[in-house]
C-alpha cells in the first residue's frame, strides 16, 4: 500500500514540474498574480474652458470638481465615501449636502434694534475654482512570470483644503469617490472643454520622471527605469536547492549568457535594438578570468598544469529596464511590458565624470527563461519582486525615451 501511495505522489510531482516547465517555455501568462489597490495625487486643471456659447463667447469656466459635483447632485453619478477605498459606501443625503455645498443651517440670532429672536439662515459654499488636485485609485495587477503590469483606474475623488474656524490650515481632504465609470462622461467632457489640460494627460505624464509634452491623443511610449539587483542574502535561498547552483548574480548572469553565445547582445536600443554585438565586442568586459592550478594525476601520481576558466562577479549590481507603457483612455487602463534589460557598467570620461552606461542591452523574451530559472533559487531577491517593488517603494519615476 505505501509503495503504492509513493509512486502516486512522485506522478502527482513530476507532472506540477512538467506542468511548471511549460509554463515557462511557452511563456504563457501565470495563473497566479500579484494585486495591490494604491491611490495618488495629480495636481491638474483650472478654471479655463475652450467651450462657447452660440454667439461665440467663451462660456463661464468650470473645474472638474464642479462638473463631477453636479453629475452627483443630479442624479447621474453616485458618490461614494472618501473614507472607504472600496467604493462600496454611499454617501448620505446629509453627507452630499455638506460637500456640494446644499447644506443650509439655521441659527437664533437676537436682532440688536429691535431685540427680538429672528432666524437667520447661512448656506456653506464650495468654492470650486480652488480645487485642483485630484485623487487617482488605482489597482495595479502584476504576472510575476512574464513581469507584466496592468494598472485598471479604479475611481476618481476631487481633493480641497480643509481651513479652521480661525482661519489656519489643517490639510486636505477628498470630498468624495466616482467610480470610473460614472466619471468617464465627465471626464470626456472636460476634456473636449480643456483640450490643453486634458485629465487624461495629466494621469498619462505623472507615470512618468520629467514633464511629458502633448503628442495628440497618443499615450504609447518606452520608458526606462532602473533596478539594483543586489544578490540575495543565504537565508533567501531555497534550502534544496544550496548545493544544485551557485547563485549569480543578474549582472553576472547576463555577462555570462551574452559570453558563452546564449543570447545575443545589441549595442543599443532603439525601438528594436539596432547594432549587434558579438563576442569580441564583450572581450574586454566579459568578466572571464582565466587561472592556472597544479593537480595531481591520481594514476600516474605527477603534478600537472590545468586551466580552468570562470566567470567573477562583476560588482555591478544595477540593470536598466526598458518597458513599453500603453494607455487606453476609454478603459482607464494601462499595460507594461518588459522589451529589454542592460547591464550598467561605470565610465569616466575626459572631463574626470563617472556615469553609468549599458554595456549591452538584451531583448527580454530572449533571458526571459534563463532569468525565470535563477529566480528560482532566490525568488525574494528576482527580478519580478525588485521590479514589483520598484512601483511602490521607491519615489524615482521611470524616464521616458525620446
Amino acid at each position: 500500500m505505501k509503495t503504492i501511495l509513493m509512486k502516486y505522489r512522485f506522478a502527482v510531482v513530476a507532472l506540477l514540474a512538467t506542468i511548471c516547465s511549460y509554463a515557462q517555455s511557452s511563456r504563457v501568462e501565470s495563473p497566479y498574480v500579484w494585486k495591490k489597490v494604491v491611490s495618488r495625487e495629480i495636481e491638474f486643471g483650472g478654471s479655463d474652458t475652450k467651450e462657447k456659447d452660440k454667439s461665440g463667447k467663451v462660456r463661464k469656466p468650470v473645474t472638474l470638481a464642479k462638473m463631477m459635483a453636479d453629475a452627483i447632485g443630479s442624479g447621474k453619478a453616485i458618490g461614494y465615501s472618501n473614507l472607504d477605498m472600496t467604493l462600496a459606501t454611499r454617501l448620505t443625503d446629509y453627507e452630499l449636502d455638506d460637500i456640494l455645498g446644499r447644506r443650509e443651517e439655521r441659527i437664533e440670532i437676537v436682532d440688536p434694534i429691535t431685540g427680538k429672536e429672528v432666524v437667520k439662515v447661512i448656506k456653506r459654499d464650495v468654492d470650486y475654482s480652488f480645487i485642483d488636485r485630484y485623487r487617482i485609485l488605482e489597482e495595479w495587477t502584476f504576472d510575476p512570470l512574464t513581469c507584466k503590469a496592468q494598472v485598471k483606474m479604479l475611481g476618481l475623488a476631487p481633493v480641497r483644503n480643509i481651513y479652521g474656524d480661525d482661519g489656519v490650515f489643517r490639510g486636505v481632504q477628498g470630498m468624495f469617490w466616482l467610480h470610473y465609470g460614472d466619471a468617464k462622461e465627465v471626464l470626456d467632457k472636460y476634456d473636449i472643454l480643456h483640450p490643453d489640460k486634458t485629465v487624461s494627460y495629466a494621469i498619462w505624464g505623472d507615470n512618468f520622471s520629467k514633464p511629458v509634452r502633448q503628442a495628440g491623443n497618443e499615450r504609447q511610449c518606452f520608458a526606462t527605469r532602473i533596478l539594483d539587483m543586489q544578490p540575495g542574502k543565504e537565508d533567501d535561498v531555497k534550502r534544496h536547492y544550496k548545493e544544485q547552483m551557485s547563485l549569480e548574480s543578474l549582472s553576472g548572469l547576463l555577462y555570462k549568457a551574452k559570453y558563452e553565445g546564449k543570447i545575443i547582445g545589441w549595442a543599443e536600443f532603439i525601438k528594436d535594438f539596432t547594432t549587434m554585438l558579438d563576442r569580441r565586442d564583450l572581450s574586454d568586459k566579459s568578466f572571464l578570468i582565466v587561472d592556472t592550478i597544479i593537480i595531481t594525476d591520481p594514476v600516474t601520481n605527477q603534478e600537472q598544469v590545468k586551466v580552468i576558466s570562470r566567470f567573477y562577479d562583476p560588482k555591478e549590481y544595477k540593470v536598466k529596464v526598458v518597458q513599453q507603457w500603453v494607455y487606453d483612455r476609454q478603459l482607464g487602463k494601462t499595460e507594461i511590458e518588459i522589451v529589454g534589460l542592460a547591464p550598467l557598467v561605470e565610465q569616466t570620461n575626459t572631463q574626470g565624470i563617472t556615469k553609468q552606461i549599458p554595456a549591452f542591452w538584451v531583448k527580454y523574451s530572449d533571458v526571459q527563461d534563463i532569468i525565470a530559472k535563477n529566480d528560482e533559487y532566490a525568488p525574494a531577491n528576482s527580478l519580478a519582486m525588485n521590479l514589483w517593488n520598484s512601483y511602490f517603494l521607491s519615489d524615482v519615476k521611470p524616464e521616458m525615451m525620446k
